[in-house]
Parts: C-alpha cells; sequence; structure tokens
C-alpha cells in the first residue's frame, strides 16, 4: 500500500505542478497583454493630448482672425458714423439757412 500511495502522490505532485506551470504562463500572458494595453492606452492619450493642441491652435488662430475682423469693422463703423455726424450737421446748417454755398465742378 505505501508504494501505491506514494506513486499517488508524486502523479498528485506532478499534476500539481503541470497545473503551477501553467499559471505561471498564464500571468506571463496577461502581465503581457497588460503591459501592451497600457502602452495602447499611453499613445492613445498621446494622440488625444495632440489633438487638443491641434484644436486649441486652430481655435486661438480663428479668434486672432474674428477679433481682426471685429477691429476692422468697428473702425469702419467710426468713419461711418464720424460721415453721418458731418452730414448731419450740414442738415443742420442748411435747415438753419447758415450752410455756404460751393461752387460746383463740372468734369468733362
Amino acid at each position: 500500500m505505501g508504494y501505491n500511495y506514494h506513486n499517488g502522490l508524486n502523479a498528485l505532485l506532478r499534476l500539481a505542478q503541470e497545473e503551477c506551470d501553467a499559471l505561471k504562463a498564464d500571468l506571463a500572458d496577461l502581465r503581457a497583454a497588460q503591459k501592451a494595453a497600457k502602452q495602447s492606452l499611453d499613445n492613445m492619450g498621446a494622440a488625444l493630448d495632440e489633438m487638443g493642441r491641434f484644436r486649441q491652435q486652430k481655435l486661438k488662430g480663428m479668434l486672432s482672425t474674428f477679433a481682426q475682423a471685429e477691429a476692422e469693422a468697428s473702425e469702419k463703423l467710426r468713419a461711418v458714423r464720424d460721415e453721418m455726424e458731418k452730414l448731419s450737421g450740414l442738415v443742420d446748417q442748411d435747415e438753419a439757412g447758415i450752410l455756404p454755398i460751393m461752387p460746383i465742378k463740372r468734369t468733362a
């Protein structure tokens, strides 16, 4: 009975060792997969950061263009207002009868 018992324990020990080796291999595979997934996430994070920087630069450019267009439009509006004030003054002078008469130059 001792010999069979000993052989049975050795067989169980071999099975346990094989299972342990298989688990170690699975663990190594899982660690490699985890490392690859982390690298992939890092790459995606870097790509998202780059996209964010690109969008931010593009928006800054657009805002700068809009600000420049707004400044130009504001300047043109000031010029139109100034001209309207001049014309309004001429109308007031005309209504008051103090508008100086200017000769009209005719061109051919």
